[in-house]
């Protein structure tokens, strides 16, 4: 019995010459086949054609369309690919550009491990009764962490929903040292 090609180099090394001719190993492999599996009998036609070089190659005019609508499918997968990875560079500018968000700026603390531990609680807290987003801010500019309530992409100024918003936590009262911490909440400008 002989030995299969381990991989497609040790096959194309058989099949060019060096080795068995594919012919052979063809019939043997189906008379093992035939033995383990009922099978019909397998030709033993050359699996690789001998073609001289610069003979040039013959399509029916249904290989050529097949072979056009296969190359227009992949020109068309490779733009939607590359568009979705990379993009072009206006839509790259326009993505990038900060953009600018109203907001209401609920408290700011300093940038510092305990003004950070107090923005995540009143966030927390906050979040919980709230119906609306709450994050916190990092300003670089001012070194401050603010925590900030709802967003809007216009002045919220007249929006109901938003005074409304605004006005509950103004009136916000908390156990222990100040009885309405956040009287001083207004809407805020961010850029994202």
């Amino acid at each position: 019995m002989s030995q299969r090609p381990r991989d497609i180099l040790e096959f194309l090394r058989r099949a060019g010459g060096g080795g068995p001719p594919v012919a052979e190993e063809v019939a043997e492999e189906a008379e093992t086949t035939s033995r383990i599996f009922v099978s019909p009998p397998v030709s033993a036609q050359p699996v690789v054609a001998a073609r001289g070089a610069g003979e040039p190659i013959e399509l029916t005019p249904r290989q050529a369309l097949i072979a056009g609508l296969a190359a227009l499918l992949l020109a068309i997968l490779t733009y939607m690919v590359g568009h979705m990875v990379g993009g072009n560079s206006a839509d790259q500018a326009i993505s990038s550009a900060p953009v600018s968000l109203w907001t209401i700026r609920v408290v700011s603390y300093d940038d510092t491990r305990s003004g950070e531990i107090s923005a995540k609680t009143w966030a927390s807290k906050i979040e919980r009764l709230a119906d609306d987003e709450v994050t916190i801010e990092r300003l670089d500019r001012d070194r401050k962490l603010v925590v900030t309530l709802g967003s809007w992409l216009k002045n919220p100024r007249e929006n109901e929903r938003a005074l409304r918003l605004l006005q509950w936590v103004q009136n916000l009262e908390s156990k222990g040292g100040t009885k309405k911490p956040f009287d001083d909440a207004c809407f805020y400008s961010i850029k994202r």
